[in-house]
Order: C-alpha cells, then sequence, then structure tokens
C-alpha cells in the first residue's frame, strides 16, 4: 500500500513537473513569436523644440505604426519630415502667385497613420486645384504635431508659421484632448509626457506665458508617477516588483495585459491588481477623476470646474491666435475636428459605459461642438462644423473612418473631412482675399 502511495506521488510529482517545464516552454515561445511579429515602438521622428515643444526631426524617414504600436491596429506607413520638420512636402517661406492655407493642429491632421497623400490637407489641395482649374493655385501647408494642444499651435504660429505668408489660417480645433492639452495641470494630472512651455491666466485673466524657451537638455520634473501609488504598502511588500519586472522584461505580457480586462470578470481582474501583476486605475475617486479630465468630463452637460478653467483658457488661446493672424493680414477661422466619440457609436457607448460606472448619466454627445460653436458665436469667429455629415457617412459607409484602437483617420476618414472642408471652404468664400471679418457661422450640413 505505501509502494503504491509513493508511486501516485512520484507521478503527481513527474507530471507537475513536465506540465510546468511545457508551460514555461510554451510561454517562451510565444515571447519569442510576439518580439518577432509586434511592432513595439515607432522609430523617432520628433524632437524637443523650445519654442512650441515638439517638432519634426528635419528631414527624418522612419516607420510608424499607429499611437500605441502594440495594438497593431496600424499598418506601417514610411513617413518622411520635410526640412523644416513638418510632415509635408517641401515648401519654401516665400509665396509665388498662389492662395496659401496654414492648417494648424495635432495628430489628427499630421495623420502619421496614412501615406502622406492620403492625408486629408493634401487630399483638400487636389480638390480644390481640381476644381479651381486654371483660376488659383491652391497650397496647403500643415502646421501640425502628435501632442500639440491649440497652445503649441499659436506658439507655433507666431514663431514660425507667419513665415509662409498664408492667405487663410485654419486652426483645426480638437476639444476631446486639445482642452486639456492647454492645461499644464491636468496634463500633470493625467501623467503626461510634458516637453513644451505653457500658458496660465495670471491673475487679470490674461495669458501669462511659462517654460519659454523651454529647457529642452535640461527639462523641469513636473510629471506625477501615480501607478507607483495606486498599490496598497501591503501588497507591495508581498511583491513588490511583479508588474515593473513584466513591464521592464516580457513583451508578451504588454500585449496581454492592454487586452485582459475585456475577457476576465471584474472579480479576477482586482485580484491580478490586489497582486501587482495588472495595473490598477486607482480608487474610484481617482478613476473617476481621470474620467473627467479626460476623454469623458468634455461630453458631461454640467461641464466639471477644472475643465472649465481649462476651457477659459483655451477661449484666451484661440483670440490671441485669431489676433495674431489679422495682424499679419491673413484671415481666421477655426474647424471643428469630428470626435471619435462623436462618430461612432460603439466608442460612444464606450464613454457612456464608463460613465455609469461613476454613475453619470447626464452625457450630451453634441456638447463639443454647442461649446465650440458658441465660443465661435460670441467672439465673431468663422467656425466649420462638419459633424453632422461626418455622423451620417460613418452609419452609411461599410469601411471604417477611425482606425479603432488608435482614434485617428483612416484613409476613408481622411478622404472624407478632406472632402467636406473643400466644400466649405469654396461655398462660404473663404478661398478669397483677406478681408475685415464679420459674422460669419458655418455648419454643414
Amino acid at each position: 500500500m505505501a509502494v503504491r502511495t509513493n508511486n501516485i506521488t512520484r507521478a503527481v510529482i513527474t507530471g507537475s513537473f513536465i506540465t510546468t517545464i511545457t508551460i514555461i516552454l510554451l510561454l517562451l515561445l510565444f515571447e519569442v513569436l510576439v518580439r518577432v511579429i509586434v511592432p513595439w515602438k515607432n522609430d523617432v521622428l520628433h524632437q524637443c523644440h523650445p519654442l512650441y515643444g515638439t517638432i519634426g526631426i528635419p528631414n527624418a524617414t522612419g516607420n510608424f505604426y499607429g499611437m500605441a504600436p502594440e495594438n497593431m491596429a496600424v499598418p506601417k506607413v514610411v513617413v518622411h519630415m520635410n526640412s523644416k520638420g513638418l510632415r509635408d512636402r517641401e515648401c519654401e517661406y516665400e509665396k509665388h502667385d498662389s492662395f496659401r492655407i496654414l492648417i494648424l493642429g495635432d495628430s489628427m491632421i499630421a495623420a502619421m497613420q496614412v501615406p502622406l497623400e492620403q492625408t486629408a490637407q493634401e487630399v483638400t489641395e487636389r480638390i480644390l486645384n481640381n476644381e479651381l482649374s486654371g483660376r488659383k493655385n491652391i497650397e496647403v501647408i500643415a502646421g501640425a504635431q502628435p501632442g500639440w494642444g491649440t497652445d503649441d499651435e499659436y506658439l507655433f504660429y507666431r514663431e514660425e508659421g507667419y513665415k509662409y505668408q498664408p492667405d487663410l489660417v485654419l486652426l483645426v480645433f480638437h476639444p476631446e484632448n486639445d482642452v486639456h492639452n492647454n492645461s499644464r495641470a491636468l496634463q500633470i494630472e493625467l501623467d503626461e509626457y510634458i516637453n513644451d512651455p505653457y500658458f496660465v491666466l495670471d491673475q487679470n485673466n490674461m495669458l501669462a506665458l511659462n517654460d519659454f524657451p523651454f529647457p529642452c537638455d535640461n527639462p523641469p520634473d513636473k510629471t506625477i508617477r501615480k501607478l507607483s501609488q495606486s498599490r496598497t504598502g501591503e501588497t507591495q511588500a508581498i511583491i513588490p516588483s511583479v508588474k515593473e519586472w513584466l513591464d521592464e522584461h516580457s513583451r508578451l505580457y504588454l500585449f496581454v495585459k492592454g487586452r485582459v480586462r475585456r475577457v476576465l470578470s471584474q472579480n479576477i481582474a482586482d485580484v491580478l491588481v490586489a497582486w501587482g501583476i495588472l495595473s490598477s486605475f486607482g480608487d474610484d475617486h481617482t478613476a473617476r477623476r481621470q474620467f473627467e479630465i479626460g476623454h469623458g468630463g468634455i461630453f458631461f452637460k454640467e461641464t466639471p470646474p477644472s475643465l472649465q478653467t481649462a476651457w477659459s483658457l483655451t477661449e484666451k488661446l484661440i483670440l490671441a491666435l485669431r489676433d495674431e493672424v489679422a495682424r499679419n493680414g491673413s484671415r481666421f477661422a477655426v474647424f471643428k475636428m469630428p470626435s471619435q466619440f462623436e462618430v461612432v457609436d460603439f466608442e460612444w457607448q464606450r464613454v457612456q459605459k464608463e460613465a455609469s460606472r461613476f454613475g453619470i448619466a447626464d452625457l450630451d454627445r453634441n456638447k463639443l461642438s454647442d461649446m465650440v460653436m458658441n465660443l465661435c458665436t460670441q467672439h465673431q469667429i468663422t467656425v466649420l462644423d462638419v459633424l453632422p455629415e461626418f455622423m451620417s457617412q460613418a452609419v452609411q459607409t461599410k469601411k471604417p473612418l477611425y482606425f479603432k484602437g488608435d482614434g485617428h483617420f483612416t484613409k476613408e476618414g481622411n478622404y472624407l473631412l478632406a472632402s467636406l472642408l473643400a466644400a466649405c471652404l469654396k461655398e462660404h468664400n473663404l478661398l478669397g482675399e483677406a478681408k475685415e471679418e464679420t459674422l460669419n457661422i458655418l455648419k454643414f450640413e
């Protein structure tokens, strides 16, 4: 009987050992496959600029796989920066018998997710030149960089953009992230990478510029690492660095962790968070705060106080840019960028689901358009809003307008944006000579 028990014990131990070794070997195999197949980082194409934050590295060429390469949402695109660090063709400052449009924007206009010839600015230029053949040569210049807010765009125009002698300056306003990008306090709270000068409102409610020029070689430490604060001291003592070690050494872990919450029950995910294996979003208060100042609060019917401050700062920046453009004798207009949360039902449902987690029901899908329209109406600024048509096309088309998991336009999204923009510019006479601005609120319907 004792011999039989020993044999069973030996068999269990042997089986467990073989199973463990098999699992380890499979994990190592998957680790190798993930390292080989999945693109883990984009080539370096940008650098810090002391006057307006991020700029492309002049004449740089590299591979781009999307804002989160490990999601594999975007096919590889070879991106080239021109000699001035813009994702555009070469363009001299001097203008030769053409009508120039300078588009100021962020990554939605830089559009590194598609080849240059498929970007909205390039397609807009082709459409306008084809339809205005022989009457006027149109040049569209993309003054846009990933991560820029209205503050960076204003500084770029003030220091560099005006040199292109544009006839029309078009601010492409993307309130989904431009509002919090303009607030240094919110950037810090969101733990975002900071490498640019920034504005605040002083005691007289006027713009005050800080960290200008920005010390690119010795940046101030203004980021906050909340992740390390999210675990309890007790758990940290038991498993002090499981997640940190996996973050640093395992590509398989990085690939899986972003997808795990979609398939695991909340209880299991909570256990893994407690063990330090999964990232915690913090307690409910912290998570709600992140939602409010991130992509959620801009849709609240009652704007959170911190975002109200950021909106006030944004308003001042838009007015400062408008005035700077007018001083240089150019026309100015605002183009309100359609957000994926406004256009795509699935993405809007994600916002609603996350809001319901915090007991928030008062959301308004049209809030961004209303805010931008009201701001521009109040200050007699021409504003273009193509959201209704964009939403209509999103329902009708079989091809996605945004890359899922990346949030930027596909080829189809860029082409649709360009066609609507070109139509607005023509139909409302924004391709004429600069003249005294009058109230002209445009809404493409």
